[in-house]
């Protein structure tokens, strides 16, 4: 066997490891791609489940938000500060959640959920009201969306009405 012979098998041998080195390094930064993916996701999605809790269990809050979408004109000038700050981080966090279902990063049920639930909130006086007020400080695609949102009625409850209606089932 010649030295020419040698060195075309080792050039060979050499390209067959790179292409296999860049598949694998290609599978790796794919699946870690994904990882990073569904972190986001999740990390937005418990943000938005935390601001409902947080609602849930002060009740002062609780109240504060149950009257203002039906009514901002009726709560007090602070209650309608702590009104306006919890839906500008609901809405800034439902936002940047839209972008990642933009991205893909969603699972498409459980957006369309937190758009339902979105839509409801929009059907509400107190929080049309806001919106119409503080539409400006989202971003274009997002407004876009809200507003196509707001456009339709909503086929679920808000919240504050659920509620009322609990009290009227029979045990």
């Amino acid at each position: 066997m010649n030295w020419d012979a040698i060195g075309a098998i080792a050039e060979l041998l050499g390209a067959v490891a790179v292409l296999a080195t860049l598949v694998y390094l290609a599978r790796q930064i794919r699946h870690n791609r994904e990882s990073v993916k569904s972190a986001s996701a999740e990390t937005v999605l418990s943000n938005i489940t935390a601001a409902f809790q947080n609602a849930a269990t002060s009740p002062d809050l609780g109240r504060i938000l149950f009257a203002g979408q039906e009514n901002i004109q009726a709560l007090t000038d602070e209650e309608r500060g702590q009104f306006v700050f919890w839906f500008f981080g609901y809405l800034r966090i439902l936002e940047l959640a839209y972008h990642h279902h933009l991205a893909g990063n969603f699972n498409e049920s459980i957006w369309a959920g937190y758009a339902q639930h979105t839509q409801a909130l929009l059907n509400t006086p107190g929080v049309k009201q806001y919106w119409e007020m503080r539409r400006e400080v989202f971003s274009s695609e997002f407004r876009a969306f809200i507003d196509d949102l707001a456009k339709e009625k909503s086929s679920v409850v808000p919240s504050y009405l659920t509620v009322r209606e609990l009290d009227k089932v029979d045990p």
